[in-house]
């Protein structure tokens, strides 16, 4: 606990780190800390997430190695604001005064943090006490309606695998191990996605299908209904932010798509997938987009699991952007 100092006084300003897996990846903004005798001003400003980021942040306070869980912070279109008094002696009601406090960190998912220190003990652990829920992040639904626009990566005839008319998910294949073994940190290092041997499981536990919507003669307007419109590249284009939960709206064919790993690895990372529409003259097709980054080796990974074409924006894919990865379904 703090001296009983009347005077005492401590202000600071502290970037944000954005880390994905341990790793960071750019700034998310900053916070600033402002201490007065007992009390503790907190103001927070998160900046430059990705624009599906409308979702509950989770404010964790970091003392000696343990993060202590302090309130929660509302993300939309990948920025928010935070703004809280706090007893210095305890802030957010924890056990930790400012003087045991070392910086803040800010949780949005199982392998998503952000993270502002000022001082490192040690590598600083989100505290286990309850299981991370994913669910569909809240989008402000914006009424503008544009026609879709699939973005597909030329792949060469050597580059692109042959694809079977079975379940993708198999369990090591020959390519599949193959990739691994050259170091895809996002399957090989997930260990959602891997068993105790280190090996890419067959599948993972899946969600819980549930029963299938009613849908009326115009299945997609009847979709838009039910599922939240997302525009992530903020160009008009509409996609429907869904859950594994939710693949009952697809034929039948398409339901082992609950254990594709892929597909599970891009969801539990940002807690939703999309169904997306494109609609030309001659016909409309359906996509599912799995969320990620692009990268050479994660599209080779996408490949591997189905995911035929990459969509990032109007601009042309490059390293480090963010998008889906697209495969045509039915509905």
């Amino acid at each position: 606990m703090i001296k009983e100092d009347k005077g005492f006084y401590d202000k600071r300003v502290v970037y944000l780190d954005y880390l994905e897996r341990g790793k960071k990846v750019k700034n998310g903004g900053f916070y600033k800390w402002e201490v007065k005798g007992d009390t503790c001003r907190v103001m927070i400003h998160v900046r430059g997430l990705y624009p599906t980021d409308t979702i509950q942040g989770e404010i964790l306070i970091v003392s000696q190695g343990i993060s202590y869980p302090a309130d929660h912070i509302t993300l939309h279109l990948g920025s928010g604001e935070y703004l809280a008094v706090w007893n210095a002696n305890s802030l957010a009601g924890t056990e930790v005064g400012v003087d045991k406090c070392d910086g803040l960190q800010i949780r949005l998912s199982e392998n998503r943090l952000l993270k502002g220190l000022w001082r490192e003990s040690q590598e600083a652990p989100v505290m286990k006490e309850e299981p991370v829920t994913h669910e569909n992040p809240i989008m402000e639904e914006e009424p503008v309606a544009q026609e879709i626009t699939i973005v597909k990566e030329e792949v060469s005839a050597q580059e692109m695998p042959v694809m079977k008319e079975e379940p993708l998910v198999q369990k090591k294949t020959e390519k599949i191990e193959e990739l691994v073994e050259q170091d895809i940190p996002m399957l090989k290092d997930d260990p959602a996605l891997t068993d105790e041997k280190g090996q890419l499981k067959e599948t993972r536990e899946a969600p819980v299908v549930e029963k299938p919507l009613s849908l009326c003669s115009d299945k997609w307007q009847q979709l838009k209904t039910q599922f939240i419109i997302i525009t992530p590249f903020q160009d008009g284009r509409e996609y429907l932010s869904i859950t594994p939960r939710d693949f009952t709206v697809l034929p039948g064919k398409y339901q082992t798509l609950v254990q594709n790993s892929f597909l599970l690895h891009g969801y539990y990372n940002y807690g939703h997938v999309v169904l997306a529409r494109e609609k030309d003259r001659l016909e409309e097709k359906y996509y599912l987009g799995v969320p990620g980054v692009y990268y050479d080796r994660e599209k080779q990974a996408a490949l591997m699991f189905g995911f035929e074409g990459f969509e990032g924006g109007n601009t042309k894919s490059k390293d480090g952007g963010f998008g889906y990865y697209m495969k045509r379904v039915e509905i």
